[in-house]
């Protein structure tokens, strides 16, 4: 079991660059396309729904936006990942206008960088 996790993970790797790759690029509709196909060759990857959610959030597609960054509340393994997770979600919840949900979500996030000796902690914005 834990060897087909491994090769699952290994062959969404490169389609996690690309879908980073094509964020950086601004090509948001690349980055949704190599962050869905990632999924499916690895549906439990936090990296690939990181990816994913910032894609969609980019392309203001909050709704589907919010439930990656959802799955990857529940797919964080670290408490770093979490704290991406979080951040994610507050800027998702900012972009929406939700700012009580956004504030939250923020303050998670910088309570964890925080607690795990980021003393120079910032909210990224997803």
């Amino acid at each position: 079991m834990l060897l087909s996790i491994s090769t699952h993970a290994q062959s969404s790797k490169p389609l996690t660059e690309q879908c980073r790759n094509y964020l950086e690029a601004r090509d948001y509709q690349r980055a949704i396309s190599a962050g869905e196909q990632a999924i499916r060759l690895c549906p439990n990857s936090y990296d690939d729904r990181i990816c994913f959610g910032k894609a969609y959030r980019k392309v203001r597609n909050l709704p589907k936006a919010l439930e990656v960054f959802q799955q990857s509340v529940r797919l964080a393994r670290k408490k770093e990942e979490l704290g991406l997770s979080y951040d994610g979600l507050g800027s998702v919840y900012e972009s929406m206008g939700n700012f009580d949900n956004a504030l939250y979500y923020y303050q998670r996030s910088l309570e964890i960088a925080k607690g795990l000796g980021n003393r120079k902690a910032k909210v990224q914005g997803g």
